[in-house]
């Protein structure tokens, strides 16, 4: 498009945010830790609220890999669009321990805590953007 032709401005505009706006898949990664009694009674006062993961967060594509480590399960769904895309990153490649099919969650993530499903023998807490 040249500089002093702005007949197509709209036309541009709408492609380049359906480019941005893909229709990609929604991401769902787990991570499993261990949590106090009291640690899940913050999470319930969290629920729609968001939060932020300050550390690298180590999590899996695997339910069954996550499930084997504490006593919690976190789901984690993200969008596929660009913006969350960019914030993890697949080292299953680069592990020891390629069958865990690690994602490393980079800091700060928005995500807003969905839910909290709790029993005294299985815990889980979803998380979304």
């Amino acid at each position: 498009m040249r500089n002093e032709d702005r007949s197509k401005v709209d036309t541009v505009g709408a492609y380049c945010n359906l480019l941005y706006s893909n229709d990609a898949p929604e991401l769902t990664f787990y991570h499993g830790c261990t949590l106090t009694n009291e640690m899940i009674e913050d999470h319930k006062r969290t629920v729609s609220k968001q939060i932020d993961w300050l550390l690298f967060t180590s999590t899996s594509k695997s339910r069954q890999q996550a499930d084997q480590f504490g006593n919690t399960l976190f789901i984690i769904h993200l969008s596929g669009d660009g913006y969350y895309s960019g914030h993890q990153k697949d080292i299953s490649s680069l592990s020891n321990y390629p069958q865990e099919e690690e994602v490393l969650l980079q800091p700060g993530v928005p995500l807003y805590l969905d839910k909290v499903d709790y029993n005294y023998n299985y815990r889980q807490i979803v998380l979304a953007p």
